[in-house]
């Protein structure tokens, strides 16, 4: 177990018990990376579940395999949307928080919907090589 500084506990266990326990109770967003131990964070608790906010260079690595691995032309697509979002939050970095905000509403929030219909489309809900935050049960 590693202690940060600003006091959070980071351990992980195979049964993500460890998230479970240092975030009982708290309802909140909580970015998180690939570790599927946060998933059971929101499982069966829909209702004082945290909101879970996964990383896209954690979602990236996976398309990223898929398509060094199969050449996907899906794989392929979802490679290049992530590279419109992190083009995207390139032009705001340093900006006002409410800036930040406003441009991904008007542009980040539309290639993140397309995304997911892109995944739900191609009956890649269900995939466990789909990260769970383009499913759309983990998606507004």
């Amino acid at each position: 177990m590693r202690i940060r500084e600003d006091g959070l506990r980071l351990q992980r266990g195979p049964q993500g018990e460890h998230p479970q326990s240092h975030l009982r109770g708290f309802a909140g967003l909580l970015q998180v990376d690939g570790y599927a131990g946060f998933g059971r964070l929101v499982a069966g608790n829909a209702d004082n579940a945290p909101q879970l906010a996964f990383c896209w260079a954690h979602v990236r690595r996976k398309f990223y395999d898929i398509h060094v691995a199969t050449q996907s032309p899906l794989a392929d697509e979802a490679l290049r949307r992530i590279a419109q979002l992190y083009e995207i939050e390139a032009s705001i970095r340093a900006t006002p928080a409410d800036n930040r905000r406003s441009v991904r509403q008007m542009h980040s929030r539309p290639l993140v919907e397309a995304m997911r219909t892109m995944v739900d489309s191609n009956s890649l809900v269900a995939s466990p090589v789909v990260p769970p935050s383009l499913r759309r049960s983990a998606m507004p």
